[in-house]
């Protein structure tokens, strides 16, 4: 198998099962004021797990992102995901390499 491959069937089963997310990175500048400093939109496979802390109602969120969508962006952790419009912070990022090529990305969200 190539990598080629395990991409076009990454892409294949996020466009049958998957969702349109908006990836952000935000910044801060001297008056304390957050931006939008870059911004992409694609499709994502994911997966909702119930709130970990009970008080908070914070759940944890897997997004499973191709490297199709992002053109240039490289998700980064503290990045945002915007899932159906509601805000998530990234957490952890899992990139996934087959032959020294990057097939998939593993999100772990909070929010």
């Amino acid at each position: 198998m190539k990598a080629s491959t395990c991409i076009a069937e990454l892409d294949a089963a996020i466009a049958g099962y998957g969702q349109s997310v908006t990836l952000q990175r935000t910044a801060v500048d001297a008056e304390g004021a957050e931006t939008v400093a870059q911004e992409v939109t694609c499709a994502a496979k994911i997966r909702q797990y119930g709130p970990q802390d009970l008080e908070a109602a914070v759940a944890d969120i897997q997004v499973i992102l191709s490297p199709t969508g992002l053109g240039g962006f490289m998700p980064q952790k503290d990045d945002r995901v915007l899932i159906a419009g509601n805000p998530s912070n990234v957490a952890q990022v899992a990139p996934l390499y087959y032959g020294g090529v990057l097939v998939r990305l593993n999100l772990l969200c909070r929010g």
